[in-house]
């Protein structure tokens, strides 16, 4: 199986205008050369421009002794499956190696990781 980045935007994939501010487009659209899938790779790494971290998108946590991505997620969005989104945005590959306590890391606020995740369940039913 041959997987390759394709060169097009979201939208023209899914035939759908998205928002320009949609996380959506911080991740590549990949194609399976074999079965003919697109997708979206989102547990993929990728880099978030310090412009973008610095703005209105996302807060800065300090990480407190026993803090966990559950207890994060939890604390900011009410809901722990969603905990693979903080180590995501925070361009950590392995999500068993936590931040030490004092270190600080981005948070997506709220209203944006539901938009995100409506817009992903929206691809879904495509």
């Amino acid at each position: 199986m041959a997987v390759i980045k394709l060169n097009k935007k979201i939208y023209d994939i899914i035939e759908t205008r998205i928002d320009t501010n949609s996380q959506l487009q911080l991740y590549n659209i990949l194609y399976d050369t074999e079965t003919r899938d697109r997708f979206l790779n989102i547990f993929k790494t990728y880099s978030i421009k310090e412009e973008v971290k610095k703005s209105i998108l996302y807060e800065l946590y300090t990480i407190e002794n026993n803090d966990w991505w559950e207890n994060i997620a939890y604390n900011y969005y009410k809901d722990i499956t969603v905990w693979w989104i903080i180590p995501l945005v925070n361009n950590i590959i392995n999500p068993f190696e936590f931040p030490d306590p004092g270190n600080q890391i981005f948070i997506l606020k709220p209203f944006y990781l539901n938009k995100l995740l409506d817009e992903v369940y929206e691809i879904g039913k495509i």
